[in-house]
Formats: structure tokens, C-alpha cells, sequence
């Protein structure tokens, strides 16, 4: 299923080449739809019984320290854009 998400948003991003305004545009929201893909899949994988073998789970801080810091960015590159 991974797999298949990522193609789809390769081939998305392949197809809709125009401008280096719309590149940005659309990585913005290829990011965005990959923070959020992750973070509904590790609830969803949560809620199921399953546990991370490596310490990803909501329970780590460090997770929600990056979430921020690409939050952030985020935030910057769209002011970015839009001004």
C-alpha cells in the first residue's frame, strides 16, 4: 500500500510539471499529504494492536519535535510563496 502511495504521488508530480511556482506548490502539498499519510497510519496501526519495534509511536517526543520543526518550515515556504 506504501508503495502505491508513493507511486501515485510521483506520477501526480511528473504529470502536473509547469513552473517552478507550481513545483513549489505542489511539493508543498505532496509534504503535507505525506505528514499527514504517516500520522493517520501510525494511529491506524495503533488503534489495530500493533507496536513499534523501533519507537515510533505518539508516545515519543522526538517525533512530535520533528511534526514542529516541519511545521515550521512548512509555514515559512508558504508565506514564501504566497508573498
Amino acid at each position: 500500500m506504501t508503495i502505491g502511495i508513493i507511486a501515485v504521488v510521483i506520477i501526480y508530480m511528473v504529470i502536473n510539471r509547469k513552473t517552478d511556482e507550481d513545483n513549489e506548490k505542489n511539493s508543498f502539498i505532496g509534504e503535507a499529504a505525506f505528514i499527514l499519510y504517516t500520522l493517520v497510519l501510525i494511529g491506524v496501526l495503533t488503534l489495530m494492536g500493533g507496536k513499534s519495534t523501533v519507537g515510533i509511536s505518539f508516545n515519543n517526543p522526538i517525533l512530535w519535535f520533528v511534526l514542529l520543526l516541519t511545521i515550521v518550515d512548512m509555514t515559512l515556504r508558504y508565506r514564501k510563496i504566497n508573498a
